[in-house]
C-alpha cells in the first residue's frame, strides 16, 4: 500500500509542477501574441501534414461508416504526386496521438497541434517515472541495502527531463522530436521487465509504439536500446552468478547453468520478441523502408572531417547549461543545474563504474562526427539522439544522490574542484565575460545555481529529505531561468520565430491565403468553360522570386511542382538533376526554372507570378498567357495567373523511344529537346518492347550554342587546367576546366549576340565551390538586353558542409523567352575557390519545341477522372480513354512508383518508368479504356505482418495471465 501511495504522490506532485511550468512557458507566447506553429518547418510541413492526415482520416471514417468510397493512399496534392503513408510517416501518420485528428473539425487542427506540444513533454516525464519505478523496484530486490531515492529527487529528475533542451527548443520547432523522449524510457522499461522477470509483453508493445510513431527516431532508439540491452544483460548475468534464484523465471536453453550461458540464452530468447514488436509496426515501417530505396537523399556526399569545428566544442559548454537557439548539428542538451550537479558528483564519488563508462562513451559519441553520421543513417552528422543524454543525466542524479549525502571530505573537495574547472572553462570560452547577451546571462545564473546546489546539498547531508527538496527547488528554478532567457521578449525572444496567434477560423483563412486561392479561381473559371478536361490540376510558379508556399496545395487537391518533405521520390530529383533544373535541394524544390518543355511535359496548367512586380512578365514561360478574364473580386493583384495555351493531356503518345544510356550521354540542352521527340526508357525495357510501330528514334536538335566573349573580370583570378592565368587575357571565348579564386562580390560578364524567339540558357557543367567550412556559396546570374536588366536568378550552391545539400553540379539556367539576351553577369557573393568543367550559352527555339510536342496531341488520353476523395482528395484509381492508329507509347505525367499498375480494357499490362521520373505503357492499336490503380508498396504485406504479430503479442500477453490464474485456483482448491 505504501508503494502504491508513493507512486500516486509522485504522479500528483509531478503533474502539478508540470502544469505550473508549462503554463509559465505558454504565457510567453500569449503575451507576445504568438501561436505554437513555427514559421519555418512548423508551418510549411508539420501543421500542413497534420491537417492533411486529419482530412484523410475523415475520409477514412466516412468510408467505413457511410456509403462514401474509402480514400486511396496516393495524393496528387503532395508535390507532383506522392504516397500518403510513406511521405507522412515522419510527420505523425502512425502516431497514436495524431489519430485524435480524425474526430475533430479540420479547422481545429491547430488546437490539436498546440495541445500535443503541451502534452508530449508531460508524457515524457511520466514515461521516465515508469522507468524509474521499474528500475528502482528491481534494484530493491537485487541490491543489498539499496537506498531508495527520495521522492523530491525523482520528481526533480522527471521535471528536468520534461523540460530539457530537446523539449524547449527542438521540440517546439518540430513537435514530433519529443516522441523519443516518451517512447525510449518505455523501451528501457520493457528491457528491464524482460531481463528481471522474463515478461516480454511490455517490451514488445514499446517497440511497436516506437516503430509506428516515427521511423527516424525508431532507428536511433534501436541503436541505443541494443547498447542498453547488452550493458544490462552483462550486469544481470553477473547477478545471476550471485543469486540464480532471483532469475528463476528465465528458462535456460542449455542444460548447464553458468552466467555466460544464462546471458546467451536470455539474448537468444529476446530475438523473437524484438522481431514481434518490429513486425507489429510493419504496417508503417515496410512502406517507409521500400520508399527509402528510392529516397532522393541516398548517395549524397558530405564532409568527412575527423573532428567538428572548434565552434561546435565551444557550443557544447553553453548548450549543456542553458537555452541554446539553433545548436550545431541539432546537439541540444539544456540540462537543469540539478542534473549537472549529479554529473559532477558521479565523477567525484566512488563506484558507479558502469555509469561512468556510459558517460565516457557518450562524450566520445558527441566528440566525433562519424557517430553523428551513424545515428543519422550514414548521411550528414546530426545528434538528434541527444534526447538519450537527457535521460542519462536524469538517471545519473537519481543514482548518485544518496552517495552525495554520504560523501567523504575528499569526494567533496573533488566535486568542488570539478565545479571550479567548469566555471573556469565557461569563463575562458567567454560565456562569463561582459554578461549582456541572453545566453551569457542564462549560463551565469546556471553556474551560480550549480554552486548553490552543490553547497546546500552538502550542508544538508544529514537531512536527506530536505536536501532532496533543495535539489528539486534548484531544478525548478533552473528550468524557469532557461525558459525565461530563451522565451522572454526582452531576452532571446524565441516565440518571435512563430506564427501569430490565431483561432481555428483564422488558421483556416491563413492556410488558404496562398497562391492556391488564385489557382482555385482560375480552375473554377476553366471548369465553367469546360477547358480542364484531362488535367491533373497542376500548377507552378515563376522562378524563386514568387517563392511558392511549400506544401500549400496539400489540403486543397491541387498538384504542384513544389514539395518539401523529408522523404522524397528519388526519381523526381534525378529528373531535375538530369535536366539541370535550377534547384538547390533534392527533397525540397519549387518549380521547373520557367522552362517551357519541362513544364509542358509536367502537365502544368497554371503558372503563378507576383502581381505587384511587372518585371516578372520577363520570367513567364513561353506558351503561357495571363488569365485577364478573371474578375477583380476573384483575382486580386497579389498573384497573377498565367495559363498554358498548349495543354497536354495526363497521357500523351509517342511512336519512338531512346534508352537511358543514350540519354545520359547527351548534354543538358540535348536531353531537354530529346524529351519532345521520344520517351526515355530503361535499357532493359527498351529492348523488350521494340516492334514495327514503336522503335528507337533518331533525334534532331534545333538548339544552338552561341559564341561569347568574357569581359569585365573583377575581383578574381581565372586559371585553366594547365595553371595559366586567363584573367588578364585580351579575349576569352570559352571556359573549360577552369578554376576561379574569387573575392567576395567578384564577377565577370559574358557578352554575345542572343537569338530572338528562343529561351536563352547558361549551361554549366561540373560546378563546385569551396571555402573553409562555408556551407552556402551563393552565385547570382543577371541577364541583360543591352544595358537593360531582363532577368536575375540566384544559385545557392551548398557545399559538403551543408546538411540539406543536393550534391548537384550541372545547371541549365534559363533567362526566359525575351526578344534577345546580349550579356550575362555572374557574381560570386562569397569569397572562395570555384571550379567548372564547361560553361556555354545556349538558345532553344520555341517554335521547334512546340512543333515536336504538338505531334503528340493527336492521340492522347481523354475523359481523365482522378476519382478524388471528398476531403483529402486522395486517390487509388485514375481512369480515362485513348484511341490510337498504331501501337504507341503513352507517357503519363504521373511520378513513377511501383505502387501503380495499369489495366487496358480490364487486362493488366506492363507499366514502365519513363523520362526518368514519369510512367509509360505500350498501348495497342484501337480504342481502349484505361484504368490506373494505386496501392502503397508494402502496405498490404505490412498490414498482414502487423496482424499476425499482433495476434502473437496478445498470446504472449494473455497466456501467462491465464496460466497464472489457473495455478492460483488450483492452489486455492488445495
Amino acid at each position: 500500500m505504501k508503494k502504491k501511495s508513493s507512486a500516486i504522490y509522485t504522479f500528483m506532485i509531478y503533474t502539478v509542477l508540470y502544469a505550473l511550468i508549462i503554463a509559465f512557458l505558454m504565457h510567453f507566447f500569449k503575451v507576445q501574441g504568438k501561436s505554437l506553429v513555427y514559421n519555418g518547418d512548423g508551418w510549411r510541413q508539420h501543421i500542413r501534414a497534420m491537417e492533411y492526415i486529419s482530412r484523410w482520416l475523415h475520409d477514412l471514417i466516412a468510408g467505413i461508416f457511410t456509403s462514401a468510397d474509402m480514400p486511396g493512399t496516393y495524393a496528387f496534392s503532395i508535390g507532383y504526386g506522392s504516397d500518403i503513408i510513406s511521405t507522412l510517416a515522419y510527420y505523425g501518420v502512425g502516431d497514436p496521438l495524431v489519430l485524435i485528428a480524425a474526430f475533430i473539425p479540420i479547422s481545429h487542427v491547430i488546437s490539436l497541434y498546440s495541445a500535443l506540444i503541451v502534452l508530449r513533454p508531460y508524457f515524457a516525464g511520466l514515461s521516465f517515472l515508469i522507468y524509474c519505478h521499474t528500475r528502482i523496484g528491481y534494484n530493491q530486490k537485487t541490491i543489498p541495502n539499496y537506498a531508495v531515492p527520495k521522492l523530491p529527487v525523482v520528481i526533480a529528475s522527471a521535471i528536468s527531463y520534461s523540460f530539457c533542451g530537446m523539449v524547449i527548443y527542438l521540440g517546439m520547432l518540430h513537435p514530433f522530436f519529443v516522441i523519443p523522449l516518451v517512447v525510449f524510457p518505455l523501451i528501457l522499461t520493457g528491457i528491464e521487465r524482460y531481463l528481471y522477470s522474463n515478461k516480454p509483453s511490455f517490451l514488445i508493445f514499446a517497440i511497436f509504439l516506437a516503430g509506428i510513431s516515427n521511423y527516424y527516431f525508431f532507428y536511433t532508439e534501436a541503436i541505443l536500446a541494443c547498447a542498453y540491452f547488452i550493458c544490462r544483460l552483462t550486469y544481470i548475468a553477473m547477478k545471476y552468478k550471485e543469486s540464480p534464484d532471483l532469475f528463476s523465471s528465465h528458462k535456460l536453453l542449455f542444460s548447464k547453468s553458468t552466467p555466460i550461458l544464462f546471458g546467451i540464452s536470455t539474448f537468444i530468447k529476446a530475438i523473437p520478441y524484438v522481431i514481434t514488436g518490429i513486425g507489429m509496426s510493419m504496417v508503417i515501417l515496410l512502406p517507409v523502408a521500400i520508399q527509402f530505396t528510392q529516397n532522393s537523399r541516398n548517395g549524397i556526399a558530405y564532409a568527412k572531417d575527423f573532428f567538428y569545428s572548434s565552434d561546435y566544442y565551444k557550443m557544447l559548454f553553453a548548450d549543456m547549461l542553458g537555452f541554446y537557439n539553433n545548436p550545431m548539428n541539432d546537439t541540444e542538451l539544456g540540462l537543469s543545474a540539478a542534473l549537472v550537479v549529479g554529473i559532477i558528483f558521479m565523477i567525484a564519488v566512488n563506484g558507479h563504474l558502469r555509469l561512468k563508462i556510459t558517460w565516457l562513451l557518450t562524450i566520445i559519441l558527441l566528440i566525433f562526427p562519424v557517430f553523428g553520421k551513424i545515428f543519422n543513417g550514414f548521411s550528414y552528422s546530426n545528434n538528434r539522439w541527444s534526447y538519450a543524454i537527457a535521460l542519462l543525466a536524469t538517471w545519473t542524479l537519481i543514482s548518485v544522490f544518496e552517495d552525495i549525502l554520504s560523501a567523504s571530505l575528499k569526494q567533496m573537495i573533488t566535486a568542488s574542484v570539478i565545479t571550479i574547472v567548469l566555471v573556469f572553462i565557461e569563463y575562458k570560452l567567454g560565456y562569463l565575460i561582459e554578461i549582456t547577451a541572453p545566453l551569457q546571462k542564462n549560463i551565469l545564473l546556471s553556474v551560480v545555481l550549480i554552486c548553490i546546489c552543490l553547497v546546500l546539498v552538502l550542508a544538508l547531508r544529514s537531512r536527506h529529505m530536505l536536501a532532496g527538496i533543495v535539489t528539486l527547488a534548484i531544478a525548478l528554478l533552473s528550468i524557469v531561468i532557461n525558459i525565461s532567457y530563451g522565451y522572454s521578449e526582452s531576452e532571446a525572444s524565441f516565440p518571435q520565430e512563430f506564427k501569430d496567434e490565431m483561432s481555428p477560423e483564422e488558421y483556416s483563412l491563413a492556410s488558404a491565403a496562398s497562391e492556391v486561392a488564385y489557382v482555385d479561381s482560375a480552375f473554377s473559371a476553366d471548369i465553367a468553360t469546360g477547358a480542364l478536361d484531362n488535367s491533373l490540376r497542376r500548377y507552378s510558379g515563376i522562378g524563386k522570386t514568387l517563392s511558392l508556399n511549400y506544401n500549400a496545395s496539400m489540403p486543397y487537391g491541387y498538384s504542384s511542382t513544389q514539395y518539401a518533405f523529408s522523404l522524397a521520390n528519388g526519381y523526381i530529383s534525378t529528373y531535375l538533376n538530369k535536366l539541370g533544373i535550377f534547384e538547390d535541394q533534392s527533397f525540397a524544390y519549387y518549380a521547373l526554372d520557367d522552362r517551357f518543355i519541362p513544364m509542358a511535359l509536367a502537365n502544368v496548367r497554371y503558372d503563378c507570378a507576383n502581381g505587384y512586380d511587372d518585371g516578372q512578365y520577363m520570367y513567364v514561360p513561353y506558351g503561357f498567357a495571363e488569365m485577364t478574364e478573371l474578375s477583380a473580386d476573384a483575382y486580386p493583384p497579389a498573384i497573377k495567373i498565367f495559363k498554358n495555351i498548349l495543354p497536354l493531356s495526363a497521357g500523351i503518345t509517342y511512336s519512338g523511344f531512346i534508352t537511358e544510356s543514350e540519354f545520359n550521354e547527351m548534354n543538358l540542352a540535348q536531353r531537354q529537346e530529346a524529351l519532345t521527340q521520344a520517351v526515355v526508357l530503361p535499357d532493359d525495357v527498351a529492348s523488350s518492347i521494340s516492334n514495327d510501330f514503336v522503335a528507337n528514334t533518331a533525334l534532331s536538335y534545333s538548339y544552338q550554342d552561341i559564341p561569347y566573349s568574357i569581359s569585365q573580370i573583377d575581383g578574381m583570378t581565372i586559371t585553366d587546367s594547365m595553371g595559366n592565368d586567363l584573367s588578364s587575357a585580351n579575349t576569352i571565348t570559352e571556359l573549360n576546366d577552369i578554376k576561379i579564386e574569387a573575392q567576395s562580390g567578384a564577377s565577370f560578364t559574358l557578352t554575345f549576340d542572343g537569338l530572338t524567339g528562343c529561351e536563352t540558357y547558361l549551361s554549366i557543367n561540373g560546378f563546385y565551390g569551396n571555402h573553409e567550412h562555408d556551407s552556402v556559396m551563393p552565385v547570382q546570374f543577371e541577364s541583360y538586353n543591352g544595358e537593360a536588366n531582363v532577368t536575375t536568378k540566384k544559385l545557392y550552391y551548398y557545399t559538403e558542409y551543408f546538411a540539406f545539400r543536393s550534391d548537384w553540379h550541372d545547371y541549365l539556367v534559363n533567362f526566359g523567352y525575351a526578344s534577345s539576351i546580349t550579356s550575362v553577369k555572374i557574381t560570386f557573393e562569397n569569397e572562395g575557390t570555384y571550379s567548372l568543367g564547361q560553361m556555354k550559352v545556349v538558345c532553344q527555339p520555341a517554335d521547334t519545341a512546340v512543333a515536336n510536342l504538338s505531334s503528340h496531341l493527336q492521340y492522347q488520353m481523354s475523359d481523365v477522372n482522378m476519382n478524388l476523395s471528398n476531403t483529402a482528395y486522395a486517390i487509388d484509381t485514375v481512369t480515362g480513354k485513348i484511341t490510337t492508329d498504331t501501337d504507341k507509347l503513352m507517357l503519363l505525367s504521373i511520378p513513377y512508383s511501383t505502387g501503380w499498375s495499369i489495366y487496358i480494357d480490364g487486362t493488366k499490362a506492363n507499366l514502365y518508368r519513363a523520362d526518368i521520373m514519369y510512367m509509360a505503357a505500350l498501348i495497342p492499336t484501337g480504342e481502349h479504356d484505361i484504368l490506373l490503380k494505386y496501392e502503397t508498396p508494402g502496405l498490404k504485406t505490412g498490414s498482414i505482418i502487423t496482424g499476425l504479430c499482433l495476434i502473437i503479442w496478445i498470446g504472449i500477453t494473455i497466456i501467462p495471465m491465464i496460466s497464472q490464474n489457473r495455478k492460483k485456483k488450483i492452489k486455492s482448491l488445495r
